[in-house]
């Protein structure tokens, strides 16, 4: 009788995803009408935290949260053990992002529709959740409920607390 031979176990690595809740206008809008959630995603593959890279108001950027801590009230990180392969496919999709970051700008018009549930797909055009959503649905992270551009913040925080991958929750790390 032959033996079996054993799989070798993939790789994995650990991504965080922050959601903060910001004290501007356009954030108090999205929280008031997401139920008073998040208003706000960002995504870290360093294992420092020390930058995020996410959709803002300025479009694609990498974003310091330790800088900005006087403008958010809270925060909460979610740690992801994901495979060598997920981690690969987010950051080359980052990377690409990053590399032609100048042709992506903010959906002011999607934000609002999907604050009314309502849906728009433009290229080339993000706002923070809708970019974390599809990211994390093309590297195979989650599977979408919904249509990315539906997504809030407090949405997919939502979902992500409820991923098989989570292996980690911490409450204002920044705001120290």
């Amino acid at each position: 009788m032959a033996k079996k031979k054993k799989q070798p176990e993939e790789k994995t690595k650990t991504i965080s995803i922050l959601f903060s809740t910001y004290t501007d206008f356009i954030s108090r809008l999205v929280g008031f009408m997401s139920g008073f959630g998040c208003t706000h995603v960002s995504i870290s593959l360093d294992d420092k935290d020390e930058y995020f890279y996410a959709f803002n108001t300025k479009g694609f950027r990498k974003e310091y949260p330790r800088k900005h801590r006087n403008r958010t009230k809270e925060n909460t990180c979610l740690r992801l053990q994901v495979s060598e392969s997920q981690y690969n496919t987010i950051r080359n999709r980052l990377n690409k992002f990053e590399r032609r970051k100048k042709k992506y700008s903010y959906d002011y018009l999607g934000i609002t529709l999907a604050l009314f549930r309502l849906q728009r797909k433009k290229k080339e055009k993000y706002f923070c959740s809708s970019f974390m959503a599809e990211l994390l649905a093309k590297a195979n992270v989650i599977k979408l409920q919904r249509k990315s551009t539906r997504y809030l913040p407090a949405h997919l925080q939502k979902e992500l607390l409820l991923c098989p991958l989570l292996i980690s929750v911490a409450q204002n790390i920044f705001l120290g």
